[in-house]
C-alpha cells in the first residue's frame, strides 16, 4: 500500500488479519483502503462490489477440511 496509489476494497467475514491496515487513521493509505464484512458464499452485495472494481482477486479458502475433502470430489 504504501508502494502504490491504488485504491483497495478487502472483503471477509472477519477483519482480524488486516486490521494493523486500517488502523490507525494516520497511515499513508488509510483514506485508500476500506473494509466490508461481508461472507462471499451468500451475501447479494459481493456482485455488486466486484462489477464496480477494476480488479477483483480472489483469496478465499476453504478452512474445513471435511468442506475441502467433499469439494474435491464433486
Amino acid at each position: 500500500m504504501a508502494e502504490t496509489p491504488h485504491k483497495v476494497l478487502a472483503v471477509d467475514v472477519y477483519n482480524d488479519k488486516i486490521k494493523h491496515l486500517l488502523e490507525p487513521a494516520s497511515l499513508p493509505w488509510s483514506d485508500r483502503i476500506q473494509f466490508r464484512c461481508i461472507n462471499i458464499k451468500n451475501d447479494s452485495r459481493l456482485k455488486g462490489l466486484i462489477k464496480m472494481a477494476d480488479l477483483t482477486i480472489n483469496l478465499a479458502a476453504i478452512c474445513t477440511p471435511a468442506d475441502y475433502n467433499l469439494q474435491q470430489f464433486h
